[in-house]
């Protein structure tokens, strides 16, 4: 994947996010990895933020191992060096649609995850943040695939726009 600009998918810039769009050449996968998928300390733990609205940008088929691996790397990292963590898990942008255009990606990286069982040990919760209408039902389905994480998933509410 080296030398592909990966902020041009199927011929179009998807990367409508401020943060990426700035005047320099295209990021690399690695700094688009660290600004999709990034840890934030939080005194004796940490969180592990994923941004769906970055992650959408450049998750593109050929590279969903690479993305994974990111995902599992960083898991390690945290289960080895933190008695704990969260993950934020912000769903921005994310739509029936979208979730059917990356089941692929979704299932992979379920079970990859689901595969260490362990790195389950020290999670705290998944917040989700900015979740769409229908995530309830979404989280219903969800568990009967991982009933034993389906009870550490929190649903931040949206912030009310003052009119």
């Amino acid at each position: 994947m080296e030398g592909k600009d990966l902020t041009q998918h199927n011929g179009a810039n998807h990367l409508n996010n401020p943060l990426l769009q700035q005047n320099r050449p295209p990021l690399s996968l690695e700094e688009l990895l660290f600004k999709s998928i990034y840890f934030v300390n939080e005194g004796p733990e940490i969180g592990m933020h994923i941004s769906f609205e970055i992650l959408k940008s450049f998750c593109i088929p050929e590279i969903y191992t690479v993305i994974i691996t990111h995902i599992e790397n960083m898991v390690v990292y945290a289960v080895q060096n933190y008695p704990t963590y969260n993950v934020y898990l912000n769903l921005k942008g994310i739509t029936i649609t979208s979730i059917d255009k990356y089941r692929d990606f979704i299932m992979k990286c379920s079970t990859a995850m689901l595969k260490h069982g362990e790195y389950y040990n020290q999670l705290q919760f998944i917040y989700v943040i900015q979740a769409p209408t229908f995530l309830k039902q979404l989280l219903t389905i969800m568990k009967t695939i991982t009933p034993y994480i389906i009870n550490n998933i929190k649903i931040v509410p949206n912030e009310k726009k003052n009119k």
